[in-house]
């Protein structure tokens, strides 16, 4: 039994793994038909999609998947007026956390009408554009992972005069403002050492701190949010 009970918890995990990666895979294929749709499908020329496209190869997506979801999507373009679109909600959510929310949708109305029947449940409130925006500073990072050389990422930043450097668990991230992109793009060809990710991003300027109660409850009001298929990222000023 023993033996029976541990391939079950096996499965079950293995099943979870997949469910998180097909929700991932997913969300990254309305980023790509996004991008695809609103700027071309030559990331020499769009850089929205070539940001997706290093994203998806990020998660182990291949290239003949990315290819081909790139070639459907023109396909799409063609035959579908409603095209996709990037989106950010702004808002306050619970304990008056300040919300930006970034989505990708065909369907204006009905992203909305989710967001704001969510925020209206849980003591928050849908903002007008620009409510919450003076808030958030937008920013891009580059990540490496810690297998390679310290001093070479180090010296990296310098050169490309980097606003910050973190070092998280498994990669250390050199944070630049997002007017950057294009800039680095061109500067970063020229290393040996390569990133793993390169990804934008939206921070608060101050953050708040809250209990170990009320951070719980945030966490799964992010859940709950991040359920709808719309709803690409979240951001939020709540100290996590």
């Amino acid at each position: 039994m023993s033996g029976h009970s541990k391939w079950a918890n096996i499965r079950r995990r293995k099943e979870t793994q997949d469910n998180k990666k097909d929700k991932i895979f997913s969300k990254i294929i309305k980023e790509l038909n996004t991008a695809s749709q609103n700027g071309g499908n030559n990331p020499e020329y769009n850089s929205k999609l070539r940001l997706v496209i290093e994203k998806a190869l990020s998660y182990n997506m291949s290239r003949t998947i990315i290819n081909r979801i790139l070639l459907n999507s023109v396909i799409q373009n063609k035959r579908n007026k409603n095209k996709l679109k990037e989106i950010i909600y702004e808002g306050y959510g619970p304990y008056n956390i300040a919300l930006m929310i970034n989505c990708i949708t065909d369907n204006n109305n009905r992203t909305v009408s989710f967001i704001r029947n969510i925020l209206n449940k849980n003591g928050g409130y849908l903002g007008r554009k620009n409510s919450v925006n003076y808030i958030f500073k937008k920013q891009i990072y580059i990540a490496y992972e810690y297998k390679n050389n310290e001093n070479d990422i180090l010296n990296i930043a310098e050169e490309l005069k980097a606003d910050d450097i973190v070092f998280t668990k498994k990669i250390i991230k050199i944070i630049f403002s997002k007017e950057k992109y294009k800039f680095l793009t061109k500067k970063i060809k020229k290393f040996t050492l390569k990133p793993i990710k390169i990804k934008f991003f939206i921070k608060p300027f101050i953050t708040k701190k809250v209990d170990n109660l009320i951070k719980k409850k945030l966490i799964d009001f992010f859940s709950l949010l991040k359920e709808h298929k719309d709803i690409k990222e979240i951001y939020h000023d709540a100290e996590i």
